[in-house]
């Protein structure tokens, strides 16, 4: 029965673009959007063909899947549980779009394999650095091959975004967070959800295809296995090298995935993928991961879909007291002017490149301005 969820999702894009008039909604096109268990759900309705509809047409024109990584779900199987939140259950082959062999059970199969070309729609994936880190969703092997040694070569139909430095979602209200050792990250993505949702737009309904996939690769060093992680030292920040790997729900826990991960800089903040002003110009160290609280215990576990916020020393002599490795705030910019002038600069580039619509410039200004102050913490910082 819980499969009958698909049929619906089917049905009504097949009722809103093909029913006869006097409907109570019809459309050209019909798209789909689904965030994280949501997103799964997706990349599983793709997986078992159902975009074709009962007559054999396209029944989503566009699909994009959010922060899903490479993973499904308990959706339509016996005794399907849709609703766990168990780690690893969602892991099962095949995680690329396109075929791929898998030589322990022999098979070849991919996630696009079950629709034809005529029913095939164009597709976004857009993920967290979370969905690289934990969680059973292992995002790299979306654009990997299945032992991790090589990227993968894309479909015209899908692109892939890594919204770098991000956690599942941006902690927008209030970082602090009595559950885990650090801060939850507040690096917001929505101006790239925004953009790329207009790109989609126009790619179904005049052909224009969006800007060029922007992902951690192997290729260029900006994807690592976990253990080539170079993350700097920072006063009492665990670790991520301590995190475990996922491992196949359809195998067992001695089958083990790829553990990949987005390499970083001096500063711990993610060298690929999309790279919003927070991280381009930054004012903290922003990741996907974060440790439970040694309060909750379990302290060397992961908070599961949290991100870390670790904010520079707002001067020098601050940050020499503490240890820190990462130049002061004070150091890297000689006020709050030219900070906000070189955001300004990096939000116009991701403009140019059509990762940010024009409009959200003032917006982007505004929140690093606020960040700004919570950096300096009242610091007097003034051009030298």
């Amino acid at each position: 029965m819980a499969g009958v969820g698909f049929v619906a999702l089917r049905d009504l894009a097949a009722y809103v673009k093909h029913a006869p008039g006097g409907a109570v909604v019809s459309a050209r096109n019909a798209y789909v959007y689904g965030q994280s268990q949501d997103g799964r759900v997706l990349r599983d309705f793709l997986y078992q063909g159902f975009n074709a509809d009962e007559e054999g047409r396209k029944a989503f024109d566009a699909v994009m899947a959010h922060i899903a990584g490479a993973s499904r779900g308990d959706f339509n199987v016996r005794f399907a549980e849709p609703n766990s939140l168990g780690a690893f259950t969602a892991t099962r082959f095949p995680y690329l779009n396109s075929p791929q062999f898998d030589p322990i059970t022999g098979k070849t199969d991919g996630l696009l394999s079950h629709l034809s070309a005529a029913t095939m729609p164009l597709i976004i994936y857009t993920n967290s650095s979370t969905e690289y880190w934990g969680g059973g969703r292992s995002a790299a092997l979306t654009h990997t091959t299945l032992d991790g040694h090589e990227d993968a070569t894309l479909p015209e139909n899908v692109r892939i975004y890594l919204f770098a430095g991000t956690q599942h979602t941006p902690a927008l209200a209030s970082t602090q967070n009595r559950l885990a050792q650090q801060d939850s990250n507040p690096n917001d993505y929505a101006w790239g959800q925004r953009s790329l949702l207009l790109a989609m737009d126009r790619w179904v309904r005049e052909g224009v295809a969006p800007p060029a996939s922007r992902y951690p690769k192997l290729a260029d060093g900006t994807l690592v296995e976990q253990k080539s992680l170079k993350f700097p030292a920072l006063p009492g920040v665990h670790s991520p090298l301590t995190i475990p790997g996922g491992y196949r729900s359809d195998l067992d826990a001695s089958h083990p995935l790829p553990f990949l991960v987005p390499q970083v800089d001096a500063d711990g903040n993610e060298r690929g993928g999309i790279r919003f002003p927070e991280i381009a110009v930054p004012l903290a160290t922003y990741t996907g991961w974060n440790f439970r609280n040694p309060a909750i215990g379990a302290p060397g576990e992961l908070l599961p879909l949290t991100g870390t916020y670790v904010p520079f020393a707002p001067t020098r002599a601050a940050r020499e007291q503490n240890h820190d490795p990462r130049l002061s705030v004070e150091e890297r910019y000689p006020s709050r002017t030219a900070y906000l002038g070189q955001v300004t600069d990096a939000a116009m580039k991701l403009i140019q490149e059509g990762y940010v619509l024009r409009e959200d410039l003032a917006g982007i200004v505004a929140q690093a301005d606020a960040r700004w102050d919570a950096a300096t913490r009242g610091a007097q910082i003034s051009a030298k």
